[in-house]
């Protein structure tokens, strides 16, 4: 239940600059493909932008929590997702990044539209400062994709280790895709390639497909 709940804030607040653009916009035919809009001020645009920073944020944070939770391990599944981890550091170095990434996304919470300041003698209208925004939406993203495919690694492998347990047709098959373009990792490994993989994974929406 709480799952669910926390799902559905993060969607709206994802979804919430559209619905704002939607409202407030009097035209919004893109030219030359720009969104314009007829109003003096971007900021129905730059505040539902920080408001999805945040929303993304907090996904990443969700999902490294996951991470974590896959390496501490059980009965069945080995901490650190490997058999062996004498001189092997499993994917440790994984949830570092992931971590780090989390870190990073939650110092580009602060609100840009919260930073406007008068200049040329006072001149110039209120700004939005949405562009600043819109930049570091952007680099939340990039590295919200990053933490997701960290955890569709991490939970890939988990998922190896319960055979011959068997899950849902759906789970199966969303399983059996990513094997298809990552293997199941043994030793120590540099995982830069995994990870791209598993990002094109996720952009691809082909596990999405698989589970609807």
């Amino acid at each position: 239940m709480t799952s669910n709940l926390i799902d559905f804030c993060i969607s709206a607040g994802l979804k919430h600059p559209q619905a704002t653009i939607a409202m407030t916009a009097k035209r919004t035919e893109p030219t030359n493909g720009i969104l314009v809009t007829e109003g003096r001020t971007t900021i129905p645009i730059a505040i539902p932008i920080d408001y999805s920073i945040v929303a993304a944020s907090e996904l990443g944070n969700i999902s490294d929590r996951r991470t974590y939770l896959l390496l501490k391990g059980n009965d069945k599944v080995p901490k650190l997702l490997l058999k062996e981890t004498g001189i092997n550091s499993g994917f440790m170095i994984l949830q570092y990044t992931s971590a780090a990434l989390v870190s990073e996304n939650k110092n580009l919470c602060f609100p840009a539209s919260a930073d406007s300041i008068t200049t040329s003698l006072g001149q110039e209208d209120h700004v939005s400062m949405g562009s600043i925004g819109a930049v570091k939406f952007l680099k939340v993203i990039k590295n919200l994709e990053k933490i997701l495919a960290i955890e569709l690694l991490c939970s890939a492998q988990a998922f190896d280790f319960l055979k011959p347990l068997s899950s849902s047709n759906k789970v199966n098959a969303f399983h059996k895709y990513i094997r298809q373009k990552i293997d199941f990792c043994v030793k120590d490994k540099i995982f830069i390639d995994d990870i791209k993989h598993a990002i094109n994974i996720i952009k691809s929406k082909k596990l999405v497909e698989l589970t609807s």
